[in-house]
């Protein structure tokens, strides 16, 4: 529920970037209020928002991860853990990864060349493996 929650936010600050610009007093109430370093807003502003002015909705997509564990502290012999959701949160079109945890967002700041793939990469062509090559073809000897 975090994840879509942190999705639909950025989703809608991108929106109302392309929509209302960078000198619309909402808009920067918003941006001022959910990013929370000058950088961030400054780079929303330039790179990420200029990108989508042209393209059709949605920008954003969400890939959950494994939960994380973490020492909290310890305490004698005592050791408290706590368990992060966590998720990677894509801004499609840009290559530009957001790792939201319940604690904190950080932005990856790559610049174009960005050495990190996608997160959902191109399908390998599997056409022509030994099975699907034995069930074209016993699907043709059944055919015939």
């Amino acid at each position: 529920l975090l994840f879509a929650y942190f999705k639909l936010t950025l989703f809608q600050l991108i929106q109302l970037g392309v929509e209302r610009g960078e000198n619309d007093e909402y808009t920067a109430e918003m941006m001022e209020w959910w990013l929370p370093e000058v950088d961030l807003i400054e780079k929303m502003h330039r790179v990420i928002v200029p990108r989508f002015v042209n393209k059709e909705a949605p920008f954003t997509s969400i890939y959950r991860l494994p939960d994380q564990r973490l020492q909290q502290y310890t305490m004698g012999k005592i050791e408290r853990w706590k368990r992060y959701e966590i998720a990677v949160l894509e801004i499609d079109g840009s290559n530009k990864l957001l790792k939201a945890t319940y604690t904190a967002i950080s932005l990856n700041a790559n610049v174009p060349g960005n050495p990190f793939p996608p997160v959902l990469g191109e399908k390998p062509d599997k056409s022509s493996s030994l099975l699907n090559v034995l069930l074209r073809d016993s699907l043709q000897n059944r055919l015939k």
